[in-house]
């Protein structure tokens, strides 16, 4: 829909280089947002066009820095019209991983390559960090994402997995190294590229020296999802993990709730008093101490 895609770009930009912004929520002729707790609204209308509305706002100094960052993007225009390239300017690949917190998942990992018409393409249907996007809006942007590009890898390290290379690093973050060099290397293989951006975690010295036979320039950024590459690569990722969920739910006939707290220790007590506690290792990290309560 054009009229959310346009409210969308802007809200996307406020996202970027404001902090602590929520995920928006369609309300009637806009959308609805807060900004460091406080309520933000923005609506558009074919009498009065694209307007933002601070009247919900509580803090003065946080309604001033909203209406300028609005100001500087939009001023009087109703279309954003540049494309914000955050850390990297396309073509690139984007790499980021999901799963990394949640005791009852796998670490899927993925990497993106676009050229500056795909990323132009996916910031106009509002491509953005999965951790901001409903389950519905994921599966969504997934289909469109890989009907503008082909060129991406998505690696799964499964749980029984996951505890084997645990058991022998005993770091989580050299396993998403490795992962992550898997997905950019097949994502080479399938189109050149030479730059890379990868969201921040750790242990870049090992994805550097694993892609080191590829002549490319790695970047590695805290909140990388601001580029679209990423953001496209964390949708894609985070698609694949809610499928195998579903899969993981339909063999054992329950569900797995994500995270690591008191939810999922109830359900592995559940689990364990159906299936046993060896059958643990297949569906969970072994190595969080969500495990000792359960057990």
């Amino acid at each position: 829909m054009i009229f959310m895609d346009d409210l969308v770009e802007i809200y996307d930009y406020l996202y970027s280089n404001l902090e602590d912004v929520s995920s928006y929520k369609e309300i009637a002729y806009g959308i609805q947002f807060s900004v460091m707790d406080n309520t933000i609204r923005i609506f558009k209308s074919k009498k009065k066009g694209i307007t933002l509305d601070l009247s919900q706002c509580r803090d003065e100094n946080t309604a001033s820095k909203v209406n300028e960052v609005y100001e500087k993007t939009l001023g009087k225009s109703e279309n954003l019209k540049s494309v914000s390239y955050p850390f990297v300017t396309p073509p690139l690949v984007g790499s980021d991983e999901v799963g990394k917190g949640d005791f009852f998942a796998p670490i899927i990992v993925c990497a993106v390559y676009l050229d500056k018409e795909q990323y132009d393409r996916l910031y106009e249907i509002g491509v953005r960090d999965s951790k901001d996007l409903s389950d519905k809006r994921i599966k969504e942007l997934a289909a469109k994402i890989k009907e503008v590009t082909k060129n991406y890898s998505i690696i799964k390290v499964s749980q029984k997995k996951y505890n084997e290379m645990y058991h022998e690093t005993n770091n989580i973050n050299i396993i998403l190294a490795h992962a992550h060099s898997a997905a950019i290397s097949h994502t080479y293989e399938k189109h050149e590229f030479k730059n890379v951006l990868v969201d921040k975690f750790g242990r870049e010295k090992i994805i550097i020296n694993n892609l080191s036979k590829y002549d490319l320039s790695i970047n590695f950024q805290t909140k990388a999802e601001s580029n679209i590459a990423v953001a496209a690569a964390s949708i894609l990722a985070r698609d694949a993990l809610l499928k195998v969920m579903k899969q993981m739910e339909d063999f054992y006939h329950m569900t797995f709730p994500l995270g690591a707290n008191r939810i999922v220790i109830s359900t592995g007590k559940i689990f364990v008093k159906k299936y046993g506690a060896k059958e643990l290792e297949k569906v969970c990290k072994m190595h969080f101490k969500t495990v000792n309560e359960i057990l």
